[in-house]
């Protein structure tokens, strides 16, 4: 750029010169053109003036009196020879009236004289350039004429020469001068303006949108990224305040007020909530400087302008994600707490008759722990919205109800929410977070579209197949989540689903959840579309491939079948845990007193510990006195996987069941590469405890059979 700006400048620089120079040559030429014509009248002025004074009455007398003709011949060419070394004379003759020829000489090229010779004279003829008569008078009587042949070759060379030295001096005189220009525009103009160049480019590639203002607050320039974050041109704001700040006159005040403390302190910085041209909301981060000069007055306002979308999603997204994590923390805490409520009651309502008013409270209990477990459940889901599970196959009547029992509480009580989901087995492969988040986006927006009436929300899902041929009919999952609110306008219709559109207000949304919602559903080769009726309300349709098959869950998924102990039970005729010596970890003491009662009611032996340190020691001492370990995981100094594979690395194949109020997912992930593992989230039921330790344990049984063949 600096040898661009200096390339630029000595261009200019020759061009001016050169125009001078050529101006200064042409007005020198001028001169030395009229000093010739001059000087060539003058000479020949001159020449004529000599010869008519004196030449011609000369020659005359000297030709008249003279008695020696010779002599008068001698004399008169003397003469003539005497003026012929005038440079500007070529050559004179002396002729009577009757053309008779007196006398004459002419100057050859090298300078000698000889008699006028017409042949000769006709030789020199060429290097004449004019020729003068004059009389010869005697006594008032006209004799005869001298002509004089002149030339201009003296006078031409001198020209020529001072031509060449006015151009020679010229071309000196213009390359000092733009050498010194050049120098001296250098230093005082290309430094600057290289400066005021660059500081332009470096604007101009600046994310952030630039206003240069004068120091009443008028917009001078803006650069690029101005005009994309506000949607103004140049042309719009030129000479303007900023107007586009002040949307409404709650804005108007604060931008005055801004203004204000920018003309008392000379800077401000904050957030305001502006709209850009085509009336999209966004929130805008305003910095405010002043420019001074070396005198201290000012001389510009600069206002830099962000677009601060990007960070409110950074925060939301931070706090959704803190939220999960506190939902999931909350979760495991109450779920240690709801363990001993549902444990102990299940117990005492097993010992107690049905006809005693206790039992009968203790179902209520038992059926508030469920209640509390469901509503548990719901925040666990919640909690790991945003994490980036594997899409595996998912009941979508399931996820559905689990998502309109989250949301139900949010709703207002003049909104009500219908199911139609059919009966068949709706079954999708997908990430089941994702079709939550979905799901969440769409019930939102239909409550916001409803909130000022009321209305009704319309969630149903089916089973469908594609348009086309029979051999060619895909299956599909249909889900459709109606609302009865305002409809969607038809000008915007086309953007609903753009990135940063929306038609919320302020704190309502960010233009993110159906656009977020369409790249889920495209990712997984569904398709979303939107039916709408001003006034009425719209629709939105999902629709998914559907999954027609008996596929089995994953080996380790929770033991949720309260039956199976029994028909074990049923089948060998006796309780398969009768005697089994259990290693229980836990360190909530009120759950550890729990499980020690719930496995004597199962028939086992149980040895308990609230710290793993000991627990791990104890199984050290005697490591076959155990059948099997249940642990919870988290727990202080050795948490329930340290354990495991402490314990594994003495004994390969002990069967071992994880007992957590985290979500299992999650809690599988640490004992990735161990076999013989189970597990069961609190709060459980005996029964589930007893279905996972039978199940356990002949799996582990089946496993050592077929190792040992």
């Amino acid at each position: 750029m600096i040898n661009e700006l200096a390339v630029r400048l000595a261009m200019l620089l020759i061009a001016i010169t050169i125009t001078v120079m050529a101006i200064f040559i042409g007005l020198r030429f001028w001169i030395n053109w009229h000093e010739f014509n001059q000087e060539i009248e003058t000479a020949f002025e001159n020449v004529s003036a000599r010869i008519a004074t004196s030449v011609n009455p000369t020659i005359w007398d000297i030709y008249k009196k003279s008695q020696n003709r010779k002599y008068s011949n001698e004399v008169a060419n003397a003469i003539l020879d005497a003026e012929l070394k005038d440079p500007h004379l070529v050559a004179i003759k002396v002729y009577g009236n009757f053309g008779h020829l007196f006398m004459g000489k002419i100057k050859l090229p090298d300078g000698r004289s000889v008699d006028f010779d017409d042949k000769i004279f006709d030789e020199i003829s060429p290097t004449v350039d004019r020729h003068l008569r004059y009389p010869i008078h005697l006594d008032q009587m006209t004799i005869g004429n001298v002509e004089i042949y002149f030339t201009e070759a003296p006078l031409r060379a001198k020209l020529l020469r001072n031509f060449l030295i006015d151009i020679a001096q010229t071309l000196v005189f213009g390359l000092v001068t733009v050498l010194f220009l050049f120098y001296a525009l250098r230093k005082s103009l290309v430094k600057p303006l290289i400066a005021l160049q660059t500081a332009k480019h470096a604007i101009e590639s600046m994310s952030d949108g630039v206003a240069i203002m004068s120091p009443e607050g008028k917009i001078l320039e803006v650069n690029n990224a101005f005009c994309q974050q506000t949607g103004y041109d140049i042309e719009d704001v030129f000479d303007k305040d900023l107007f586009m700040f002040k949307n409404t006159p709650e804005a108007e005040s604060k931008i005055d007020e801004i203004w204000e403390q920018v003309k008392s302190n000379g800077i401000w910085a904050g957030e305001v909530e502006t709209l850009r041209k085509n009336s999209s909301p966004y929130p805008a981060m305003l910095s405010f400087t002043t420019v001074h000069n070396e005198g201290g007055e000012i001389i510009n306002r600069v206002l830099v302008i962000r677009d601060n979308t990007s960070e409110h999603r950074l925060q939301h997204s931070q706090r959704m994600e803190t939220v999960g994590a506190l939902a999931g923390g909350i979760a495991h805490d109450i779920n240690n707490v709801l363990t001993p409520i549902m444990g102990w009651a299940e117990l005492l309502s097993d010992d107690m008759s049905d006809e005693k008013t206790a039992k009968r409270g203790l179902q209520h209990i038992l059926k508030g722990t469920e209640r509390a477990k469901g509503m548990i459940d719901q925040i666990m889901n919640f909690s790991r919205m945003n994490k980036n599970t594997k899409p595996s196959i998912i009941d979508l009547k399931a996820l559905i109800l689990d998502s309109i029992g989250f949301i139900r509480a949010t709703f207002p009580a003049s909104l009500q929410i219908e199911t139609n989901l059919s009966d068949a087995e709706l079954k999708v492969f997908a990430d089941p977070g994702k079709i939550e988040q979905v799901l969440i986006n769409l019930y939102t927006n239909a409550m916001h579209a409803m909130e000022e009436k009321g209305g009704v929300l319309t969630i149903s899902a089916k089973l469908e197949t594609t348009e086309g041929t029979a051999s060619h009919e895909l299956p599909q999952v249909h889900i459709a989540v109606s609302d009865t609110g305002h409809g969607i306008p038809a000008e915007v219709l086309d953007s609903i689903f753009e990135p940063y559109f929306t038609t919320k207000g302020s704190g309502k949304g960010n233009g993110f959840g159906l656009s977020t919602s369409l790249g889920i559903i495209n990712l997984m080769e569904g398709n979303l579309q939107v039916e709408t009726t001003v006034g009425v309300g719209s629709t939105f349709h999902i629709r998914l491939p559907a999954i027609i098959s008996d596929a089995k869950g994953d080996a380790e998924t929770l033991v949720g079948n309260s039956f199976a102990a029994e028909e074990i039970q049923k089948a060998t005729g006796q309780n398969p845990l009768q005697g089994l010596r259990v290693l229980l970890v836990d360190d909530e003491v009120d759950n550890l007193k729990l499980g020690e009662n719930l496995l004597m009611r199962l028939g086992c032996q149980t040895e308990c510990f609230a710290d793993s340190r000991e627990a791990l020691a104890a199984f050290n001492t005697q490591p076959d006195q155990f059948d099997i370990v249940m642990t919870d995981q988290s727990m202080p100094f050795l948490q329930g996987d340290e354990l495991t594979r402490a314990i594994r690395a003495l004994s390969p194949t002990l069967p071992i069941l994880v007992i957590s109020g985290h979500d299992l997912p999650l809690v599988r992930q640490k004992y990735q590469g161990l076999d013989g593992i189970s597990y069961i989230r609190k709060p459980f039921h005996i029964q589930d405890l007893k279905s996972a330790m039978i199940k356990l344990i002949a799996t582990t049984r089946s496993l050592e059979t077929q190792a040992t063949h």
